[in-house]
Protein backbone atom coordinates (compact mmCIF):
# COMPACT_ATOMS: atom_id res chain seq x y z
CA UNK A 1 0.00 0.00 0.00
CA UNK A 2 0.80 3.24 -0.89
CA UNK A 3 1.81 6.07 1.96
CA UNK A 4 -0.21 8.70 2.05
CA UNK A 5 2.26 11.12 3.14
CA UNK A 6 4.74 10.53 -0.43
CA UNK A 7 2.94 13.23 -2.57
CA UNK A 8 3.25 15.90 0.70
CA UNK A 9 7.10 14.63 0.54
CA UNK A 10 7.55 14.67 -3.18
CA UNK A 11 6.42 18.07 -3.49
CA UNK A 12 8.13 19.63 -0.57
CA UNK A 13 11.18 18.27 -1.96
CA UNK A 14 10.54 19.90 -5.02
CA UNK A 15 9.65 23.14 -3.20
CA UNK A 16 12.87 22.60 -1.23
CA UNK A 17 15.13 22.14 -4.61
CA UNK A 18 13.95 25.22 -6.04
CA UNK A 19 14.64 26.95 -3.51
CA UNK A 20 17.89 25.54 -2.63
CA UNK A 21 18.49 26.10 -6.37
CA UNK A 22 17.87 29.86 -6.33
CA UNK A 23 19.50 30.93 -3.22
CA UNK A 24 22.72 29.07 -4.70
CA UNK A 25 22.74 30.84 -8.08
CA UNK A 26 22.29 34.38 -6.25
CA UNK A 27 24.83 33.54 -3.96
CA UNK A 28 27.11 32.86 -6.73
CA UNK A 29 26.02 35.55 -8.54
CA UNK A 30 26.71 38.17 -5.56
CA UNK A 31 30.37 36.43 -5.32
CA UNK A 32 31.08 36.86 -9.32
CA UNK A 33 30.21 38.77 -12.27
CA UNK A 34 26.70 39.80 -12.78
CA UNK A 35 24.70 37.39 -15.04
CA UNK A 36 23.28 39.27 -18.77
CA UNK A 37 20.58 41.48 -18.55
CA UNK A 38 16.95 40.35 -18.70
CA UNK A 39 13.07 40.41 -17.95
CA UNK A 40 12.53 40.71 -14.25
CA UNK A 41 11.66 37.29 -12.62
CA UNK A 42 9.31 36.39 -10.26
CA UNK A 43 10.32 34.20 -7.06
CA UNK A 44 10.39 30.50 -7.71
CA UNK A 45 8.85 30.69 -11.28
CA UNK A 46 10.97 33.22 -12.64
CA UNK A 47 9.98 34.05 -16.54
CA UNK A 48 7.51 31.49 -16.77
CA UNK A 49 4.65 33.69 -17.05
CA UNK A 50 6.29 35.62 -19.86
CA UNK A 51 6.88 32.73 -21.94
CA UNK A 52 4.43 32.26 -25.17
CA UNK A 53 3.40 28.35 -25.97
CA UNK A 54 3.85 29.75 -29.94
CA UNK A 55 6.90 31.14 -31.33
CA UNK A 56 8.81 32.43 -28.70
CA UNK A 57 11.54 32.80 -30.45
CA UNK A 58 9.60 36.17 -31.30
CA UNK A 59 9.39 37.01 -27.61
CA UNK A 60 12.81 36.04 -27.11
CA UNK A 61 13.84 38.83 -30.71
CA UNK A 62 11.40 41.90 -28.59
CA UNK A 63 13.69 40.94 -25.34
CA UNK A 64 16.79 41.43 -27.23
CA UNK A 65 15.25 45.17 -28.56
CA UNK A 66 15.41 45.54 -24.26
CA UNK A 67 17.77 43.88 -23.39
CA UNK A 68 20.38 43.60 -26.04
CA UNK A 69 22.38 40.67 -28.07
CA UNK A 70 22.50 38.21 -24.97
CA UNK A 71 19.47 37.74 -22.73
CA UNK A 72 19.48 36.10 -19.39
CA UNK A 73 16.06 34.63 -18.16
CA UNK A 74 15.44 31.39 -15.97
CA UNK A 75 12.11 28.88 -15.40
CA UNK A 76 11.79 27.07 -11.58
CA UNK A 77 16.19 27.65 -11.69
CA UNK A 78 16.78 26.60 -14.90
CA UNK A 79 19.06 28.76 -16.60
CA UNK A 80 18.68 30.03 -20.13
CA UNK A 81 20.78 32.59 -22.15
CA UNK A 82 19.81 33.89 -25.36
CA UNK A 83 21.57 35.17 -28.78
CA UNK A 84 18.98 37.32 -30.56
CA UNK A 85 23.30 38.58 -33.26
CA UNK A 86 25.03 36.91 -35.53
CA UNK A 87 27.88 38.39 -33.93
CA UNK A 88 27.35 36.84 -30.50
CA UNK A 89 26.25 33.41 -31.71
CA UNK A 90 29.72 33.59 -33.96
CA UNK A 91 31.82 34.59 -31.28
CA UNK A 92 30.30 31.84 -28.79
CA UNK A 93 29.37 29.24 -30.87
CA UNK A 94 31.76 29.32 -33.72
CA UNK A 95 34.96 31.02 -32.15
CA UNK A 96 34.29 29.35 -28.75
CA UNK A 97 33.31 26.35 -30.22
CA UNK A 98 35.29 24.16 -27.83
CA UNK A 99 33.45 25.17 -25.30
CA UNK A 100 30.30 25.45 -26.40
CA UNK A 101 29.57 22.09 -28.06
CA UNK A 102 27.78 20.25 -25.29
CA UNK A 103 23.93 19.57 -25.03
CA UNK A 104 22.22 20.87 -22.01
CA UNK A 105 20.96 18.06 -19.63
CA UNK A 106 17.81 17.53 -21.07
CA UNK A 107 16.19 15.30 -19.05
CA UNK A 108 12.74 13.60 -20.77
CA UNK A 109 14.14 13.55 -24.41
CA UNK A 110 18.15 13.00 -23.87
CA UNK A 111 17.70 10.70 -20.42
CA UNK A 112 14.50 9.48 -20.02
CA UNK A 113 13.63 8.30 -23.62
CA UNK A 114 17.25 8.22 -24.31
CA UNK A 115 17.78 10.47 -27.30
CA UNK A 116 21.41 10.92 -25.98
CA UNK A 117 22.60 7.56 -26.04
CA UNK A 118 20.58 6.81 -29.20
CA UNK A 119 20.45 9.70 -31.36
CA UNK A 120 23.45 11.82 -32.06
CA UNK A 121 21.34 14.96 -32.51
CA UNK A 122 21.27 14.85 -28.51
CA UNK A 123 24.84 12.91 -27.67
CA UNK A 124 26.41 15.08 -25.11
CA UNK A 125 29.71 15.95 -27.40
CA UNK A 126 32.69 13.82 -26.90
CA UNK A 127 34.91 11.16 -28.91
CA UNK A 128 31.46 9.11 -29.80
CA UNK A 129 29.85 12.28 -31.30
CA UNK A 130 33.37 12.92 -32.94
CA UNK A 131 33.36 9.31 -34.70
CA UNK A 132 29.64 9.65 -35.33
CA UNK A 133 30.19 12.86 -37.38
CA UNK A 134 32.95 11.96 -39.36
CA UNK A 135 31.25 8.50 -40.77
CA UNK A 136 28.81 11.01 -42.10
CA UNK A 137 30.82 13.29 -43.40
CA UNK A 138 32.27 10.55 -45.48
CA UNK A 139 28.59 9.46 -46.60
CA UNK A 140 27.06 13.13 -47.40
CA UNK A 141 29.86 15.35 -47.44
CA UNK A 142 30.21 17.83 -50.35
CA UNK A 143 31.86 15.57 -52.21
CA UNK A 144 30.04 12.47 -51.37
CA UNK A 145 26.76 14.24 -52.19
CA UNK A 146 28.25 14.84 -55.87
CA UNK A 147 28.84 11.27 -56.22
CA UNK A 148 25.11 10.75 -54.81
CA UNK A 149 23.48 12.56 -58.29
CA UNK A 150 22.26 9.55 -59.72
CA UNK A 151 19.93 8.38 -56.70
CA UNK A 152 19.20 12.09 -55.82
CA UNK A 153 17.70 12.62 -59.38
CA UNK A 154 15.75 9.28 -59.16
CA UNK A 155 14.35 9.90 -56.33
CA UNK A 156 13.67 13.54 -57.60
CA UNK A 157 11.88 12.20 -60.62
CA UNK A 158 9.91 9.46 -58.95
CA UNK A 159 8.61 12.54 -56.93
CA UNK A 160 7.52 14.62 -60.32
CA UNK A 161 5.31 11.45 -60.63
CA UNK A 162 3.43 11.81 -58.15
CA UNK A 163 2.81 15.28 -58.57
CA UNK A 164 1.44 14.11 -61.92
CA UNK A 165 -0.34 11.63 -60.52
CA UNK A 166 -1.44 12.49 -56.82
CA UNK A 167 -1.11 16.12 -57.05
CA UNK A 168 -2.97 16.44 -54.08
CA UNK A 169 -1.08 14.18 -52.36
CA UNK A 170 1.98 16.29 -52.55
CA UNK A 171 2.87 17.14 -48.89
CA UNK A 172 3.20 13.63 -47.68
CA UNK A 173 4.20 11.87 -51.53
CA UNK A 174 7.43 14.72 -50.78
CA UNK A 175 8.06 12.89 -47.22
CA UNK A 176 7.71 9.67 -48.80
CA UNK A 177 10.36 10.29 -51.35
CA UNK A 178 13.26 11.65 -49.54
CA UNK A 179 12.37 9.43 -46.62
CA UNK A 180 12.58 5.88 -48.90
CA UNK A 181 15.33 7.58 -50.74
CA UNK A 182 17.21 7.62 -47.14
CA UNK A 183 16.28 4.51 -45.97
CA UNK A 184 17.30 3.09 -49.33
CA UNK A 185 21.04 5.03 -49.27
CA UNK A 186 21.29 3.74 -45.39
CA UNK A 187 19.94 0.36 -45.27
CA UNK A 188 19.35 -0.74 -48.69
CA UNK A 189 15.72 -1.02 -48.10
CA UNK A 190 13.12 -0.60 -50.50
CA UNK A 191 10.32 1.38 -49.99
CA UNK A 192 7.74 1.05 -52.23
CA UNK A 193 4.45 2.97 -50.72
CA UNK A 194 3.86 5.00 -48.21
CA UNK A 195 2.55 2.57 -45.59
CA UNK A 196 5.53 0.23 -45.71
CA UNK A 197 6.36 -0.58 -42.51
CA UNK A 198 9.71 0.55 -42.35
CA UNK A 199 8.41 4.33 -43.33
CA UNK A 200 6.06 3.62 -40.34
CA UNK A 201 8.77 2.55 -38.06
CA UNK A 202 10.62 6.34 -38.71
CA UNK A 203 8.09 8.33 -38.74
CA UNK A 204 7.41 6.54 -34.88
CA UNK A 205 10.59 7.58 -33.68
CA UNK A 206 9.92 10.90 -35.24
CA UNK A 207 6.75 11.36 -33.58
CA UNK A 208 7.90 10.21 -30.19
CA UNK A 209 10.72 12.55 -30.00
CA UNK A 210 8.76 15.62 -31.12
CA UNK A 211 6.41 14.53 -28.47
CA UNK A 212 9.65 14.47 -25.72
CA UNK A 213 10.52 17.82 -27.06
CA UNK A 214 7.12 19.49 -26.18
CA UNK A 215 7.95 22.90 -24.37
CA UNK A 216 5.85 22.80 -20.96
CA UNK A 217 4.51 19.73 -21.04
CA UNK A 218 6.82 17.68 -19.11
CA UNK A 219 7.48 18.32 -15.67
CA UNK A 220 10.32 16.80 -14.84
CA UNK A 221 11.92 19.57 -17.50
CA UNK A 222 11.68 21.79 -14.60
CA UNK A 223 12.10 19.21 -11.83
CA UNK A 224 14.61 16.41 -12.45
CA UNK A 225 14.83 15.54 -9.32
CA UNK A 226 11.03 13.85 -10.30
CA UNK A 227 12.93 11.24 -12.16
CA UNK A 228 14.35 10.36 -8.81
CA UNK A 229 11.50 9.98 -6.90
CA UNK A 230 9.31 7.20 -6.21
CA UNK A 231 6.27 8.76 -7.19
CA UNK A 232 3.42 6.54 -6.86
CA UNK A 233 1.64 5.32 -9.81
CA UNK A 234 -1.76 7.04 -9.80
CA UNK A 235 -0.58 10.43 -9.85
CA UNK A 236 -0.63 12.41 -13.06
CA UNK A 237 2.42 13.49 -12.27
CA UNK A 238 3.41 9.27 -13.14
CA UNK A 239 2.93 9.33 -16.72
CA UNK A 240 5.95 10.72 -17.73
CA UNK A 241 7.74 7.50 -16.22
CA UNK A 242 4.98 5.65 -17.67
CA UNK A 243 5.21 7.05 -21.48
CA UNK A 244 9.50 7.89 -21.53
CA UNK A 245 9.50 3.99 -20.38
CA UNK A 246 7.59 2.96 -23.28
CA UNK A 247 8.93 5.93 -25.80
CA UNK A 248 12.78 4.32 -24.86
CA UNK A 249 11.63 0.59 -26.03
CA UNK A 250 9.55 1.53 -28.85
CA UNK A 251 12.77 4.07 -30.33
CA UNK A 252 15.39 1.42 -29.45
CA UNK A 253 13.22 -1.39 -31.11
CA UNK A 254 13.08 0.55 -34.07
CA UNK A 255 16.84 1.68 -34.32
CA UNK A 256 17.38 -2.37 -34.53
CA UNK A 257 14.94 -3.42 -36.88
CA UNK A 258 16.40 -1.24 -39.43
CA UNK A 259 20.32 -2.32 -38.60
CA UNK A 260 19.20 -5.72 -38.23
CA UNK A 261 17.82 -5.99 -41.78
CA UNK A 262 21.08 -4.60 -43.04
CA UNK A 263 23.11 -7.07 -40.92
CA UNK A 264 20.86 -10.52 -41.92
CA UNK A 265 21.88 -8.99 -45.41
CA UNK A 266 25.17 -9.17 -45.05
CA UNK A 267 25.68 -12.42 -43.59
CA UNK A 268 23.66 -13.92 -46.16
CA UNK A 269 25.64 -12.49 -49.02
CA UNK A 270 22.47 -10.41 -50.19
CA UNK A 271 22.98 -6.95 -49.00
CA UNK A 272 22.63 -4.39 -51.69
CA UNK A 273 25.10 -1.43 -51.49
CA UNK A 274 24.23 0.92 -48.84
CA UNK A 275 25.83 3.03 -45.74
CA UNK A 276 25.44 0.52 -43.08
CA UNK A 277 26.78 -2.60 -45.09
CA UNK A 278 29.96 -0.99 -46.03
CA UNK A 279 30.53 -0.19 -42.18
CA UNK A 280 29.30 -4.03 -40.52
CA UNK A 281 32.46 -5.74 -41.10
CA UNK A 282 35.61 -4.42 -39.08
CA UNK A 283 39.23 -4.80 -40.70
CA UNK A 284 39.54 -8.48 -40.53
CA UNK A 285 36.19 -9.28 -42.13
CA UNK A 286 34.57 -9.79 -39.11
CA UNK A 287 30.53 -8.75 -38.32
CA UNK A 288 31.31 -5.54 -36.08
CA UNK A 289 29.63 -6.46 -32.59
CA UNK A 290 28.86 -4.75 -28.87
CA UNK A 291 29.19 -1.29 -28.58
CA UNK A 292 31.07 -0.53 -31.72
CA UNK A 293 27.52 -1.91 -33.68
CA UNK A 294 25.61 -0.18 -31.31
CA UNK A 295 27.06 2.76 -32.22
CA UNK A 296 26.97 2.10 -35.71
CA UNK A 297 23.51 1.14 -35.56
CA UNK A 298 22.42 4.81 -33.68
CA UNK A 299 24.21 6.93 -36.56
CA UNK A 300 22.77 5.17 -39.65
CA UNK A 301 19.44 5.62 -37.76
CA UNK A 302 19.71 9.35 -37.35
CA UNK A 303 20.03 8.92 -41.23
CA UNK A 304 16.24 9.96 -41.96
CA UNK A 305 15.41 12.23 -39.24
CA UNK A 306 18.67 14.44 -40.22
CA UNK A 307 17.51 14.25 -44.09
CA UNK A 308 13.61 14.90 -43.51
CA UNK A 309 12.78 17.52 -41.28
CA UNK A 310 14.91 20.39 -42.51
CA UNK A 311 14.62 19.88 -46.07
CA UNK A 312 10.47 18.16 -46.40
CA UNK A 313 10.00 21.85 -44.12
CA UNK A 314 11.73 23.77 -46.65
CA UNK A 315 9.87 21.92 -49.89
CA UNK A 316 6.70 22.44 -48.26
CA UNK A 317 7.16 26.22 -48.10
CA UNK A 318 8.24 26.41 -51.38
CA UNK A 319 5.04 25.21 -52.73
CA UNK A 320 2.65 27.83 -50.76
CA UNK A 321 5.14 30.40 -51.50
CA UNK A 322 4.82 29.99 -55.18
CA UNK A 323 1.16 30.25 -54.91
CA UNK A 324 1.39 33.16 -53.56
CA UNK A 325 3.92 34.66 -55.50
CA UNK A 326 3.49 34.22 -58.91
CA UNK A 327 5.48 36.52 -60.27
CA UNK A 328 8.50 34.81 -58.65
CA UNK A 329 7.21 31.83 -60.10
CA UNK A 330 7.14 33.04 -63.77
CA UNK A 331 10.56 34.81 -63.46
CA UNK A 332 12.40 31.64 -62.07
CA UNK A 333 10.02 29.35 -65.52
CA UNK A 334 11.72 31.80 -67.27
CA UNK A 335 15.78 31.60 -66.12
CA UNK A 336 14.78 27.45 -66.44
CA UNK A 337 13.29 27.32 -70.12
CA UNK A 338 15.96 29.86 -71.63
CA UNK A 339 19.01 27.53 -69.75
CA UNK A 340 17.46 24.15 -69.95
CA UNK A 341 15.27 24.32 -73.53
CA UNK A 342 12.12 22.58 -74.18
CA UNK A 343 13.43 19.32 -74.48
CA UNK A 344 15.21 18.15 -71.17
CA UNK A 345 14.37 18.40 -67.49
CA UNK A 346 16.62 20.58 -65.09
CA UNK A 347 20.00 18.70 -64.03
CA UNK A 348 22.10 19.26 -61.12
CA UNK A 349 24.82 20.04 -63.37
CA UNK A 350 22.62 23.60 -64.54
CA UNK A 351 23.24 24.67 -60.51
CA UNK A 352 25.52 27.27 -61.68
CA UNK A 353 23.63 28.54 -64.14
CA UNK A 354 20.48 29.06 -62.43
CA UNK A 355 21.26 31.98 -60.31
CA UNK A 356 17.64 33.33 -59.42
CA UNK A 357 16.33 29.73 -58.78
CA UNK A 358 19.58 29.49 -55.85
CA UNK A 359 18.30 33.34 -54.45
CA UNK A 360 14.76 31.62 -54.25
CA UNK A 361 16.33 28.77 -52.13
CA UNK A 362 18.24 30.74 -49.83
CA UNK A 363 15.21 33.43 -48.87
CA UNK A 364 13.09 30.11 -48.36
CA UNK A 365 15.60 29.52 -45.52
CA UNK A 366 15.86 32.70 -44.16
CA UNK A 367 12.39 33.51 -44.27
CA UNK A 368 11.07 31.03 -42.37
CA UNK A 369 13.99 28.73 -40.40
CA UNK A 370 13.05 25.21 -39.53
CA UNK A 371 14.80 25.81 -36.76
CA UNK A 372 14.39 29.01 -35.10
CA UNK A 373 16.06 28.36 -32.20
CA UNK A 374 19.82 26.22 -31.60
CA UNK A 375 20.36 25.09 -28.39
CA UNK A 376 23.94 24.33 -27.02
CA UNK A 377 25.56 24.57 -23.97
CA UNK A 378 28.84 24.60 -21.95
CA UNK A 379 30.36 22.31 -19.05
CA UNK A 380 32.11 24.69 -17.19
CA UNK A 381 31.15 28.92 -16.42
CA UNK A 382 32.65 31.30 -19.34
CA UNK A 383 32.51 35.06 -19.23
CA UNK A 384 31.29 36.95 -22.18
CA UNK A 385 31.37 40.80 -22.24
CA UNK A 386 31.54 40.98 -18.64
CA UNK A 387 28.62 38.89 -18.32
CA UNK A 388 28.99 35.33 -16.28
CA UNK A 389 27.37 32.48 -18.46
CA UNK A 390 27.02 29.42 -15.44
CA UNK A 391 27.94 25.82 -16.88
CA UNK A 392 25.19 23.81 -17.67
CA UNK A 393 23.03 27.09 -18.94
CA UNK A 394 20.85 26.25 -22.28
CA UNK A 395 22.16 28.92 -24.26
CA UNK A 396 19.68 29.33 -27.26
CA UNK A 397 20.73 30.72 -30.67
CA UNK A 398 18.02 32.93 -32.42
CA UNK A 399 18.19 32.08 -35.73
CA UNK A 400 14.49 33.73 -36.56
CA UNK A 401 16.13 36.58 -35.29
CA UNK A 402 19.21 36.75 -37.21
CA UNK A 403 17.68 35.69 -40.23
CA UNK A 404 14.42 38.75 -39.52
CA UNK A 405 16.81 41.46 -38.18
CA UNK A 406 15.10 44.54 -39.58
CA UNK A 407 18.86 46.45 -39.45
CA UNK A 408 19.94 43.71 -41.82
CA UNK A 409 17.13 42.68 -43.94
CA UNK A 410 14.72 45.62 -45.58
CA UNK A 411 11.05 43.96 -44.53
CA UNK A 412 12.29 40.86 -43.41
CA UNK A 413 8.61 39.34 -43.43
CA UNK A 414 8.81 39.81 -47.17
CA UNK A 415 9.38 37.05 -49.27
CA UNK A 416 11.89 39.03 -51.73
CA UNK A 417 14.90 36.85 -53.57
CA UNK A 418 15.84 39.71 -55.02
CA UNK A 419 17.29 40.77 -51.67
CA UNK A 420 20.72 39.19 -52.61
CA UNK A 421 22.07 41.63 -55.82
CA UNK A 422 22.87 45.12 -55.90
CA UNK A 423 19.65 47.41 -56.36
CA UNK A 424 19.37 51.01 -57.61
CA UNK A 425 17.86 51.24 -54.20
CA UNK A 426 19.76 49.45 -52.16
CA UNK A 427 22.95 46.99 -52.13
CA UNK A 428 22.55 43.45 -51.61
CA UNK A 429 21.74 42.13 -48.23
CA UNK A 430 23.83 39.67 -46.76
CA UNK A 431 23.32 35.71 -47.33
CA UNK A 432 23.40 34.03 -44.02
CA UNK A 433 21.11 31.22 -44.58
CA UNK A 434 23.47 29.20 -43.78
CA UNK A 435 22.07 29.81 -40.01
CA UNK A 436 19.86 27.31 -40.50
CA UNK A 437 21.68 25.28 -40.44
CA UNK A 438 23.72 25.41 -36.75
CA UNK A 439 27.04 26.59 -36.10
CA UNK A 440 30.49 25.08 -34.64
CA UNK A 441 30.88 21.69 -34.00
CA UNK A 442 27.24 21.02 -33.95
CA UNK A 443 26.38 22.55 -37.34
CA UNK A 444 24.21 20.23 -39.31
CA UNK A 445 26.70 17.18 -41.32
CA UNK A 446 24.44 17.02 -44.35
CA UNK A 447 23.96 20.28 -45.50
CA UNK A 448 25.29 19.75 -48.91
CA UNK A 449 22.84 16.86 -49.49
CA UNK A 450 19.87 18.86 -48.51
CA UNK A 451 20.47 21.92 -50.70
CA UNK A 452 21.47 19.48 -53.44
CA UNK A 453 17.75 17.55 -52.94
CA UNK A 454 16.06 21.48 -52.63
CA UNK A 455 18.10 22.81 -55.93
CA UNK A 456 17.01 19.38 -57.88
CA UNK A 457 13.13 19.73 -56.42
CA UNK A 458 12.83 23.24 -57.36
CA UNK A 459 13.91 23.54 -60.33
CA UNK A 460 12.20 20.12 -61.95
CA UNK A 461 9.07 21.51 -60.39
CA UNK A 462 9.46 25.17 -61.22
CA UNK A 463 10.55 23.60 -65.24
CA UNK A 464 7.22 21.16 -65.60
CA UNK A 465 4.68 22.25 -63.30
CA UNK A 466 2.78 25.35 -62.23
CA UNK A 467 1.71 25.89 -58.74
CA UNK A 468 -1.34 28.07 -58.51
CA UNK A 469 -3.56 28.85 -55.35
CA UNK A 470 -7.31 27.60 -55.12
CA UNK A 471 -10.18 29.15 -56.25
CA UNK A 472 -13.07 29.50 -53.57
CA UNK A 473 -17.11 29.43 -54.48
CA UNK A 474 -16.69 32.72 -56.57
CA UNK A 475 -14.00 31.25 -59.02
CA UNK A 476 -11.45 33.68 -57.35
CA UNK A 477 -7.96 32.20 -56.72
CA UNK A 478 -7.30 32.67 -52.96
CA UNK A 479 -3.61 32.50 -52.18
CA UNK A 480 -2.66 29.99 -49.35
CA UNK A 481 -2.11 31.53 -45.90
CA UNK A 482 1.14 31.13 -43.79
CA UNK A 483 -0.19 29.13 -40.76
CA UNK A 484 3.00 27.24 -39.42
CA UNK A 485 3.19 24.26 -36.53
CA UNK A 486 5.40 25.62 -33.53
CA UNK A 487 7.61 22.78 -32.12
CA UNK A 488 11.17 22.18 -31.73
CA UNK A 489 11.32 22.42 -35.74
CA UNK A 490 8.58 24.53 -37.62
CA UNK A 491 6.56 23.05 -40.67
CA UNK A 492 3.67 24.58 -42.54
CA UNK A 493 0.30 23.29 -41.48
CA UNK A 494 -1.33 21.51 -44.14
CA UNK A 495 -2.59 23.21 -47.14
CA UNK A 496 -4.37 23.15 -50.95
CA UNK A 497 -2.57 24.13 -53.93
CA UNK A 498 -3.30 23.56 -57.62
CA UNK A 499 -0.43 21.83 -59.26
CA UNK A 500 -0.54 20.84 -63.18
CA UNK A 501 1.26 20.04 -66.09
CA UNK A 502 3.02 23.54 -67.80
CA UNK A 503 1.75 21.89 -71.02
CA UNK A 504 1.84 18.17 -72.21
CA UNK A 505 5.18 18.00 -73.37
CA UNK A 506 6.27 19.07 -70.09
CA UNK A 507 4.23 15.89 -68.84
CA UNK A 508 5.71 13.39 -71.49
CA UNK A 509 9.02 14.33 -69.96
CA UNK A 510 8.19 13.64 -66.42
CA UNK A 511 6.50 10.65 -67.41
CA UNK A 512 9.80 9.18 -69.50
CA UNK A 513 12.31 10.13 -66.31
CA UNK A 514 9.73 8.15 -63.97
CA UNK A 515 9.84 5.60 -66.04
CA UNK A 516 13.78 5.30 -66.21
CA UNK A 517 14.09 5.99 -62.45
CA UNK A 518 11.53 3.23 -62.22
CA UNK A 519 14.03 1.01 -64.09
CA UNK A 520 17.36 2.05 -62.29
CA UNK A 521 18.60 0.57 -59.14
CA UNK A 522 17.69 3.79 -57.26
Amino acid sequence: MEDPLIPFVAAGCVAAWVGSRTILDRARCAKRLPYPPGPPQLPVVGNLLQITDFEVYKTFAAWGKTYGGIVYFHLFGKQYIVLNDLKTVTDLFEHRNGRYSQRPDMPMVGELIGREENSIAFQKYGQGLKDARKLINSWIGKSPTNGLTPQITASCHKFMGTLLNDPEGFMDNARFALGSMSLKLTFGINCKTKDDPFIHLSEKMQHLTTKALKPGKWLVEFFPVCKLANVPSWMPMAEFKRWSEDAKRQINEAIHVFFDYTRRAVLNGEAEACWAAGEMLDSNGNMKTGEEAERLAVTCAAMYAGAIDTTISVLHMFFLLMARHPEIQRRAQEEIDKVVGSDRLPEMSDRESLPYLNRIIREALRFAPVAPLVVHSLDEDDVYEGFLIPKGTAVLANIWAILHNPEMYKDPEVFNPDRYIDTKDRPAEPDHSQAVFGFGRRACPGSHFALANLFLDFALILSAFNIKPIKNSAGEEVPPEIKMIDGHTRAVQPFKCVIEPRNAEKAQLVRQAVSAANESSY
